[in-house]
Parts: structure tokens; sequence; C-alpha cells
């Protein structure tokens, strides 16, 4: 019985399979959205002021400017 791949082309079958195979789990295993969402809650609470004695619109558009810079827009 003669088999249907050459060696060379079962050894390519496996490698595909096995950086397919990586990759997948990579992508099961990794929550890129939770660490940038922790990363942007610390930097808002590192922007923002501890103290908010400034006038209520004042506080409102500095948080809205650093939502803005957070997010790329500026």
């Amino acid at each position: 019985m003669e088999l249907p791949f050459t060696n060379l082309e079962t050894a390519f079958i496996l490698l595909a399979f096995v950086i397919f195979s990586s990759f997948i789990l990579v992508s099961i295993y990794s929550d890129p959205d939770e660490n940038k969402a922790e990363h942007i809650h610390s930097l808002r609470l590192h922007l923002l002021p501890r103290r908010q004695t400034c006038e209520k619109s004042t506080v409102s558009n500095r948080v809205h400017a650093i939502n803005l810079l957070l997010e790329g827009v500026l």
C-alpha cells in the first residue's frame, strides 16, 4: 500500500497544523481587550485630579478631553 503523501509533504502538513493550533490557543487564552481596559482605567485615575475643586463644567471638559486622548481621537 502506497502512502498518499511524501515525507516532505507530511512534514509541511504537520508543521502547518502545529502553527495554526498555536495561533488558535494564543487567541483563546489571551484577552487584549481586558488588558487595554485595565490600562485605560489606570490612566484615567492617574490623569484625573484627586480633588475636584474646579467648577463642574471644567472637570467634565477635562474628563471628556482625557477620554478622547485615551481613545486616540486627539
